[in-house]
């Protein structure tokens, strides 16, 4: 995670802040795109699949809750 120092809360985002909210937005959409099937987001991004478990848990995001029911 990123700990360096930021401005205030009213402040801009940070590069950081906003790397994070991006990767999310992007792991998010691939998760939407396979129905929350970890293996096939994980070829969609063309990143090992114990990385992105490592970015789920990172951010929070529950595959489950992307899978059809």
């Amino acid at each position: 995670m990123h700990a360096a120092p930021g401005p205030a809360a009213s402040g801009p985002a940070s590069l950081a802040e906003r790397v994070d909210r991006v990767e999310r937005s992007i792991i998010e959409e691939a998760l939407r795109r396979s129905r929350g099937q970890v293996t096939q987001a994980a070829e969609y991004l063309v990143v090992p699949k114990k990385t992105l478990y490592d970015k789920l848990r990172r951010y929070n995001l529950d595959p489950d809750k992307y899978r059809a029911g």
